[in-house]
């Protein structure tokens, strides 16, 4: 076991969130009304770090996507640790998006003397455990490059796959790797061999425009189709409007699985780094629903 600022002080410097600025919060205080009585203060100033706190002590680390109540089988079963997600509000893939994290969730995190801790914009800016570069890595491929925005915040990669596939190959492959039945999906061409994958919400019109620039034939993200916040109804047009006038295949495979690895691979990474037991959580229910549900056809 070892003390909370210990801990908090590690993860801390691992992610060196100061360098990156994350729009989230804007969108965190605009979905939770209730966000700047619920969290730190020193959260909303760092955009990173410590969310809550309900223990001095850690003796294990947990690792997911999304503080969803998917979660409250797992922590139901630790105490005196410490839950690292990615995102500060849950996801809800079929409707409005992010959500804020339920009450319920909050209270079992109370009673089990869990503390939370969110890395959003710097867990994708950490290239070992980055989720573009944990979904880039199912295709044992190169990555080529990586790709970032202007303010050089990565959100993206590119990756060439020896051997190029047919587009239904790809499909196939990636349906026996998540589990899904169907997919957001936009069909131009039958050769699939340099692939942009964006994780997460990769529906971007700057971010498609510099997939296209660098010759990439196929665009895989989590997120192709969505109008489930202002934010998408106002630049969700402009991309499917952009994508469909370029040359490139597009696959979606929602934001939950294209962000899984990212996850799991930074769970993996921290048991090394804090030298405290830790683990991935799988959020099992929005999986299934997920894996029977997403489809559409652009």
């Amino acid at each position: 076991m070892k003390s909370l600022q210990e801990v908090i002080c590690s993860l801390d410097s691992f992610f060196s969130y100061s360098d990156y600025p994350d729009s989230i919060i804007d969108t965190l205080v605009r979905t939770d009304m209730k966000a700047f009585l619920r969290f730190n203060e020193d959260y909303f100033r760092k955009t990173s770090g410590l969310m809550i706190q309900n223990s001095l002590h850690i003796s294990s680390i947990c690792c997911a996507a999304f503080p969803s109540n998917d979660l409250i089988s797992h922590i139901e079963k630790v105490t005196n640790a410490l839950l690292l997600v990615k995102h500060p509000m849950d996801w809800n893939e079929f409707s409005e998006g992010f959500i804020p994290i339920s009450e319920k969730f909050l209270n079992k995190l109370k009673d089990r003397k869990i503390s939370l801790y969110c890395a959003h914009s710097a867990h994708d800016n950490h290239l070992s455990c980055s989720p573009s570069v944990g979904l880039a890595q199912v295709f044992n491929g190169d990555i080529l490059e990586i790709m970032s925005d202007e303010q050089d915040r990565v959100f993206g990669c590119i990756v060439e796959i020896q051997n190029p596939l047919r587009f239904e190959d790809l499909r196939l492959f990636l349906s026996q790797t998540f589990g899904l039945i169907s997919f957001q999906e936009y069909f131009v061409h039958d050769r699939v061999h340099r692939i942009a994958v964006v994780a997460g919400g990769g529906d971007n019109p700057q971010w498609l425009n510099l997939a296209i620039g660098k010759n990439c034939d196929t665009y895989l993200t989590g997120i192709l189709y969505f109008r489930g916040s202002q934010y998408a109804k106002e630049n969700n047009p402009i991309f499917i409007r952009n994508l469909k006038a370029s040359s490139l295949n597009a696959l979606g495979i929602s934001h939950y699985f294209s962000e899984q690895r990212g996850s799991i691979l930074l769970a993996n990474l921290l048991a090394r780094v804090v030298k405290l037991p830790t683990k991935y959580l799988p959020e099992m229910g929005k999986a299934k629903l997920i894996q029977c549900n997403w489809q559409l056809h652009i």
